[in-house]
């Protein structure tokens, strides 16, 4: 007899009805289309989700948090700034950012917990679409 995915995942804290009506509360104070609460654990450094609310797909409370959309703009813009210093002739500030921009990319990778899910992400980076 298999178990539910829902019944796999670890219980959230007893806390976690009440952190779920703040971040409720504050997201009507605010009028803002989502609010969360997060958690950053110093020993393992990652940030885990505690409470949210409005979000359009469930949160999996199991999981780390990534932030996709600010990684990508870093790592764009770090991206950017390698071709524009290269294009300048200044190879070490180039070099600097491609570090940076490689960097970032493998975070995002590694954050994905699925293998083919990663493989997929690093394809795409390293070749998109013109």
């Amino acid at each position: 007899m298999s178990a539910s995915a829902e019944s796999a995942k670890p219980p959230r804290p007893q806390f976690a009805p009440a952190l779920q009506t703040i971040v409720e509360l504050v997201r009507r104070i605010m009028h803002a289309d989502v609010a969360s609460i997060l958690g950053y654990s110093l020993a393992d450094k990652i940030v885990t989700w505690k409470a949210a609310s409005g979000f359009t797909v469930p949160v999996d409370y199991s999981q780390p948090v990534f932030r996709p959309l600010g990684s990508v703009l870093a790592w764009r813009a770090h991206e950017l700034l390698a071709q524009l210093h290269a294009r300048r002739g200044r190879a070490r500030d180039a070099d600097r950012h491609r570090a940076a921009h490689q960097r970032l990319v493998r975070a995002a990778a590694d954050s994905l917990t699925d293998p083919e899910l990663r493989r997929r992400f690093l394809a795409a980076i390293a070749s998109p679409p013109a």
